[in-house]
């Protein structure tokens, strides 16, 4: 069992984001942070996990870019796409595509 009150969590995040409308039917969001997390005491693994939202100890990276495209008045196509790294881990690559539409 742990005890929480000897836990001790850090996080510093150096973020940079960018929004972007080039035209009335167009638009981009993007975001690229560097998290520097740190967690002292006993803590197993499963814990540290959540405690830092699924980062590791040590650097992170994060990018994030949405493109969004208005079709009509009541459709957008979104596309995204997600990449995360920690240190001593591979790039995690993920992307997705949506149709929001209002009725």
């Amino acid at each position: 069992e742990e005890i929480v009150s000897s836990i001790q969590t850090n996080v510093h995040e150096l973020r940079l984001e960018a929004t972007a409308q080039p035209a009335s039917k167009w638009s981009f969001r993007s975001s690229c942070s560097q998290i520097w997390a740190s967690t002292t005491g006993r803590i197993s693994t499963w814990n540290e996990f959540n405690l830092l939202h699924g980062l590791r100890s040590g650097g992170n990276t994060l990018v994030n870019l949405q493109v969004d495209r208005v079709l009509n008045n009541n459709t957008i196509l979104r596309f995204g796409y997600n990449g995360r790294k920690s240190q001593g881990t591979n790039y995690i690559q993920s992307g997705n595509a949506q149709i929001l539409a209002s009725f």
